[in-house]
């Protein structure tokens, strides 16, 4: 069993399938905080199989999220049927590139790098713009990102496990390469799969963009349309913006606001 992680959304939910919990009630604590109003609908691209959707809506938020992959989209429609938040959550097929909507959100998130899948600047522009028209003023859109690690500083590969209902998966993700000249990351992730007692394997290559701060601040400031409000780490403490933001700093949640760039 070989092919696209992302057209297996069952076995995709069950390995990246953890908790919400605490991470929702963290971009609670943010939007709180830089958002005038009080939050009440959300939206997230890229929402795959809709675990953030659900977690979201566990928390009394609306959330609508959309997905490339019609794979995934029925899927997380199916999953906010069994899990009951139907009436809170919403799911859409859409392109990060140009999706648009015609009710307004308070703010947008975009978790575990997702955003690194379009791999040309012009193309997160587009998206940064398309994005904006979809949120109120001053909306708020938490990005989740890592920047480029330096190859000699590359972490060893990462497994994790997990189980349900009589499936199990040991996943492996790593990053091979960092491209400086082509702004590019290689990575790596195979999930050995076993199920009823057969065993099996998911593998696949990803390339993915490999911004570092100051080229994904210049992006910010050419759309004219967002500004860097705060940045905030894993633990949900923040960082100072000027300080020496890289990828050896884990992954971070980018807060932009709505309105014109001053970076």
């Amino acid at each position: 069993m070989t092919s696209d992680l992302y057209n297996h959304p069952f076995y995709y939910d069950l390995a990246f399938g953890w908790d919400q919990t605490e991470e929702i009630k963290g971009l609670g604590k943010i939007w709180e905080k830089h958002y005038p109003l009080e939050v009440k609908s959300v939206l997230e691209p890229a929402c795959g199989t809709g675990r953030v959707l659900v977690a979201l809506a566990r928390q009394g938020y609306f959330a609508l999220g959309y997905d490339i992959n019609p794979n995934m989209v029925e899927f997380a429609r199916e999953k906010l049927l069994k899990e009951g938040v139907e009436k809170k959550a919403k799911v859409a097929e859409g392109d990060m590139v140009n999706f648009t909507w015609g009710e307004k959100f308070d703010v947008a998130v975009n978790l575990i790098n997702s955003l690194g899948y379009l791999l040309d600047p012009e193309l997160v522009k587009n998206h940064l713009k398309t994005t904006a028209t979809c949120l109120k003023d001053g909306g708020l859109y938490v990005i989740q990102l890592s920047f480029r690690i330096p190859q000699e500083e590359l972490p060893k590969q990462q497994t994790w496990f997990e189980q349900k209902e009589g499936v199990s998966i040991e996943t492996t993700w790593q990053v091979l390469k960092e491209d400086q000249e082509k702004n590019l990351s290689q990575h790596y992730c195979i999930m050995k799969i076993k199920e009823r007692g057969v065993e099996g394997k998911l593998e696949e290559s990803h390339t993915m963009a490999s911004w570092t701060y100051p080229s994904f601040k210049k992006i910010l400031l050419q759309t004219r349309t967002w500004k860097l409000a705060a940045i905030y780490n894993e633990k949900f403490q923040e960082v100072e913006k000027e300080k020496t933001i890289d990828g050896t700093q884990g992954n971070l949640y980018l807060v932009l606001q709505k309105g014109e760039s001053i970076n």
